[in-house]
């Protein structure tokens, strides 16, 4: 088996505060209705208060996490897209993601979008494409992202030349550029559990069910001490 495809230009993860406050608000509201009710906060806090996106060869990856999930892991084939623009204006944008949110019944509609102070990608796919991917999927995509220009152009030209084709020049440096800002070992650090989770979110994994979702922090530690640990093997075999 060959090695997966690395991707081209990643978004995220990104921290986001509109989820955050938005969950205290829910958890202040349930704790005076019953406090087992106070699980549906903490579980939609731990599943979408970060979002990511890779412009993979073939493909663009969406995931909410720092815990990703099924529901929200999904991936859009280049082929399968109707139309892709940048939102322009932070009036259009705001006005636009409101307008999603009074649709609460189509979640993914607004649901990649809630990162405060990231520009906006808008994506709808073809009526074929929303038939496969089922009725969460039959209405356009607000999608926060680090530099919406550069996601644009990268989908358009692999939608038109193919996962094969060769970048040009100026999308070249713009990969560099992206991978330059996402290797840097910078991160903001607000809990150790949480950065851990965080990282892997960041390395595109995912908890399909209740069990993964229970075990993500344990196993976002094991990796972590794994890597720790390969590389202090590393460093010794080369001073040795």
């Amino acid at each position: 088996l060959g090695r997966p495809a690395a991707p081209e230009l990643v978004s995220g993860p990104h921290f986001r505060v509109s989820v955050i406050l938005a969950c205290l608000a829910l958890f202040l509201l349930l704790r005076e209705v019953s406090s087992q009710a106070c699980i549906v906060p903490f579980t939609i806090l731990a599943t979408t208060s970060t979002n990511a996106l890779w412009s993979m060869p073939g493909e663009l990856v969406l995931s909410l996490g720092p815990v990703p999930v099924c529901l929200f892991k999904r991936r859009i084939p280049y082929k399968d897209i109707a139309s892709i623009s940048e939102v322009r204006g932070r009036c259009h944008a705001l006005s636009l993601v409101a307008r999603r949110i009074l649709r609460p019944w189509r979640p993914l509609g607004f649901a990649y979008g809630l990162t405060l102070g990231k520009e906006l990608v808008d994506i709808e796919l073809l009526p074929e494409a929303q038939a496969s991917q089922g009725i969460l999927m039959s209405q356009p995509l607000l999608i926060s992202v680090d530099e919406a220009e550069e996601v644009v152009a990268h989908a358009r030209f692999r939608q038109k030349h193919g996962p094969d084709a060769t970048l040009p020049a100026s999308m070249r440096a713009a990969v560099s550029r992206n991978a330059g800002v996402h290797g840097k070992a910078v991160k903001w650090v607000v809990l150790d559990v949480f950065e851990l989770l965080l990282s892997w979110h960041a390395r595109n994994a995912t908890a399909c069910d209740l069990f993964g979702f229970l075990l993500a922090p344990i196993r976002a530690m094991v990796e972590s001490q794994r890597a720790t640990q390969w590389a202090d093997d590393g460093a010794h075999d080369r001073t040795v």
